[in-house]
């Protein structure tokens, strides 16, 4: 018995030490080798609200504890976390694809926590004011496109792609995508004053054209003062280094992309399919971008809860940028409760402040939360598409309604805008209240009110439009080139060559308002020809032939006005 018990402790005793050395202990840091066991639950001390400390470059020293409580995803930071391969892979076979999530652990005595390293959580996990990364792409659209060229164009969001005629050869057939990259990851790391202006936009595949296409990019800079300095960076689809495509005003004769700036859109003319985002930097301190504010909160069920949720988002005044949103709410059960409003912010480093007003009766504010401030660079550089902040209402009596005024404003300045916002218990009869400025069919996910019928049939009702030929002109709902190949022709002879007088296609561009760098288009074999594609970009209006006849007969360019009038007839307008 001795000797079998002696013998059964050794093999035991190597058994263990094979199970031991199974963790290959020099793939492990020193520090991690001490500590080899199973992955701590990160979600055991997720807080309800977001909080992290703000540190300053300069001196780099957290602040003191506030009571401010938004969510800023994916600050750059060490970390400690690492993620669970469980973790990662319940998610992923949860949604088809991964929802970046951001979380830290943080060991001082401050209430907030730093987000650093990017790691993955299920999304049940969550708490509601949590900031989500959206696992959708945004709008997306693709077309197999000939010689005769497309129009790629996305609607919702204000981005349409236009491929000129001979773009692509005779003998070819390239497919062509246009897209919105929601992501957080998409998002150009800015340096220091620069923010961003545009939506990142993706077009490709990156391929050889034989003509420059023109990309409609929307944008958040306020034009009334001149104190921009704008760019365009350019990235490789294959890769996520950033690249200055351009810099207006900075242009040269080797400049491949040209940009056409006006109020609420930029025009990309390029012969290079990438990805494209606008930036901008105050010249003088006084810049200022437009911010779009959305109020989500859940429908209210007094039955279920005492505690009411309200997340207002701060995100770019673009059409684009609400997609994020409403995927988001839409898994989070959130509800628009009024319509998105526009603010103005000013470069100059004042914070955003939010503000709980008029609560009725029978709800109050959580001690402190009622007042919130956003620091100006959170703002101004923001690297989150879904940046808000978390107001939680709770209830001391019964009390089957909720309003309340939301003011939000930057510090020292008069912009401002104010929510007046009402809302009712699901069980309360519509019928009988009315102090609900929302009924219960109205609360409905803002998504499901932009369905997919919906957006098919506005895109037809503004597709229409007016098209020129040589046989004469039409309405169709498809996209077609106002003008035809033959028309477009014609007018080039006439306004190609310069002339003394100068009414020739410079003078074209100064009456488009596209002459701010007129070396780009006299580099082009044909300026007019280039002239005539941003023209087809940019004017989409029923009135857009009758504008530009008017143009060739204020240049008292008769010959390009009989050119329409030949081919078309005298009362073809």
């Amino acid at each position: 018995l001795r000797k079998f018990d002696r013998r059964y402790r050794a093999d035991h005793k190597q058994h263990s030490s094979d199970r031991i050395s199974d963790y290959h202990p020099e793939f492990f840091p020193e520090q991690d080798k001490k500590s080899l066991t199973l992955q701590p639950d990160l979600t055991q001390t997720v807080a309800a609200c977001y909080e992290y400390p703000y540190t300053t470059p300069a001196t780099s020293v957290t602040r003191s504890v506030s009571e401010h409580h938004y969510d800023v995803p994916h600050l750059a930071s060490a970390s400690d976390i690492q993620m669970s391969p469980a973790t990662s892979s319940t998610l992923e076979s949860s949604s088809g694809k991964r929802s970046q999530m951001s979380g830290s652990t943080n060991n001082s005595d401050s209430t907030y926590d730093v987000a650093t390293e990017q790691v993955t959580l299920p999304l049940s996990a969550l708490p509601a004011a949590y900031a989500v990364t959206p696992t959708t792409s945004g709008n997306y659209s693709s077309a197999a496109v000939t010689h005769a060229g497309a129009f790629l164009n996305l609607p919702e969001s204000g981005v349409n792609l236009l491929v000129p005629e001979g773009a692509v050869s005779r003998s070819r057939k390239q497919e062509i995508f246009l897209s919105i990259l929601n992501e957080d990851c998409f998002r150009p790391k800015l340096a220091e004053h620069l923010t961003q202006l545009s939506p990142v936009v993706s077009c490709g595949p990156n391929v050889s054209l034989n003509k420059a296409v023109v990309l409609k990019l929307p944008h958040c800079a306020e034009l009334t003062r001149n104190s921009w300095s704008i760019s365009i960076l350019q990235s490789d689809c294959s890769d996520s280094q950033w690249q200055n495509a351009v810099t207006l005003g900075q242009e040269t004769i080797n400049t491949n992309v040209f940009c056409q700036f006006d109020a609420d859109s930029a025009y990309l003319v390029t012969e290079c399919l990438s990805r494209f985002v606008m930036v901008g930097k105050s010249t003088n301190g006084s810049a200022i971008k437009r911010l779009k504010l959305a109020v989500f909160a859940p429908k209210l069920c007094f039955q279920t809860t005492i505690d009411y949720c309200v997340r207002v988002y701060i995100l770019e005044d673009t059409e684009s940028s609400m997609e994020t949103v409403f995927g988001q709410e839409k898994r989070l059960g959130g509800y628009l409760l009024d319509e998105p409003r526009s603010v103005a912010f000013q470069d100059g480093g004042n914070a955003l402040c939010l503000n709980l007003e008029a609560i009725s009766e029978g709800w109050q504010a959580k001690p402190g939360s009622h007042y919130q401030e956003v620091p100006f660079a959170h703002v101004w550089q923001a690297n989150s598409n879904s940046l808000h902040c978390s107001f939680t209402l709770e209830s001391y009596e019964v009390s089957r309604q909720l309003s309340f005024k939301l003011r939000v404003n930057q510090k020292g300045f008069d912009y401002q805008q104010l929510f007046d916002i009402a809302c009712k218990d699901d069980a309360t009869d519509s019928k009988t209240s009315t102090s609900a400025k929302f009924s219960s069919s109205d609360l409905l996910p803002k998504v499901a009110i932009h369905s997919e019928t919906s957006r098919s049939n506005d895109s037809k009702k503004s597709a229409k439009s007016l098209i020129v030929t040589d046989r004469g002109v039409s309405t169709c709902d498809d996209f077609n080139f106002r003008l035809s190949k033959q028309i477009r022709k014609q007018l080039c002879h006439c306004l190609d060559p310069p002339t003394q007088r100068g009414n020739d296609w410079r003078m074209l561009a100064h009456a488009l308002n596209v002459d701010r760098y007129i070396n780009f288009f006299a580099t082009k074999p044909s300026p007019a020809d280039c002239i005539f594609d941003l023209w087809e970009a940019r004017n989409r209006t029923s009135n857009a032939l009758t504008e530009l006849k008017q143009i060739f007969t204020e240049m008292e360019r008769y010959d390009a006005v009989s050119v329409l009038d030949n081919c078309l007839g005298p009362n073809w307008l």
